[in-house]
């Protein structure tokens, strides 16, 4: 794949790396819509990334997209108070497109992972079968 000389040890650039990665897979099913969406995510990720690796200012002139990101973490926050969880951004290292339920998974298990542990998440794989979620 294109986008595996990315230095992914950096998490601004994995980040990246996976933007691009969902990009291609809009570009693959020809989806104009999920194109111009995620062309937006790279182009503003990318310049968020390069304005935290050097301290260089870029321009912002997607922010379309960053309002989308901003909207995206405070329903994350709420979202995981209702299973007691606390939010924090590496959570998101896969995406956080919410409506996207394998996203919504992801992040849960990461997040009850980390705060209680292997036995809480298939406690709560259990308890729940992902159907309330």
């Amino acid at each position: 794949m294109f986008t595996d000389d990315f230095p992914t040890a950096d998490p601004r650039w994995k980040h990246v790396k996976l933007e691009i990665v969902e990009l291609w897979e809009e570009i693959k099913k020809l989806n104009w819509t999920g194109i111009r969406d995620e062309a937006c995510d790279v182009y503003t990720i990318s310049m968020v990334a390069i304005m935290t690796y050097t301290g260089i200012p870029m321009p912002l002139l997607w922010l379309r997209s960053a309002k989308v990101w901003i909207r995206r973490i405070e329903w994350w926050k709420t979202y995981l108070t209702l299973y007691d969880l606390k939010f924090k951004p590496e959570y998101l290292e896969g995406g956080g497109n919410y409506n996207k339920l394998e996203k919504r998974h992801a992040v849960l298990k990461l997040a009850i992972t980390d705060q209680y542990g292997e036995e809480a998440y298939a406690e709560f794989v259990n308890e729940h079968k992902y159907s309330d979620i």
